[in-house]
């Protein structure tokens, strides 16, 4: 199975011979198999999750859609980090300016949009989760 993925202004990335990719959709999270059935679906913020015969692979998703057709997988990410290429530190100042806004606690005179405050704190979370198992 072949696994490509696509964004904006950055490299994609194509990956052959892919046994299995795990990813979270808006409905839940789905694995795709050789020969899965043809699927068009919104992802989530979340991990995607490869593998291979001798190898997996780890990627923050941060949003987009999924097709599945012919034994080929298809992303097209709002956002992708590998995880060999994510600051760790850097994520968890993400998580705590996060967690402050979300707790009421604006920096200066921001006026702290919530939702985007919550977002922020999952792509941070995740940024960690990814990078803590490589």
């Amino acid at each position: 199975m072949e696994l490509i993925i696509l964004q904006a202004d950055r490299t994609s990335i194509n990956l052959e011979d892919v046994t299995s990719v795990n990813v979270k959709t808006i409905d839940g999270e789905m694995t795709i198999l050789p020969n899965h059935i043809g699927i068009v679906s919104a992802l989530n913020i979340g991990e995607v999750h490869v593998k291979n015969d001798s190898t997996e692979f780890g990627y923050a998703v941060h949003g987009g859609f999924i097709e599945v057709a012919d034994n080929k997988v298809v992303i097209l990410a709002d956002s992708c980090e590998v995880s060999d290429l994510i600051d760790p530190v850097r994520a968890n100042e993400a998580k705590s300016r996060a967690l402050k806004r979300i707790a009421g606690e604006s920096i200066a005179d921001e006026d702290v949009d919530l939702l985007r405050a919550k977002n922020a704190l999952k792509r941070a979370e995740l940024r960690l989760k990814i990078n803590s198992t490589k």
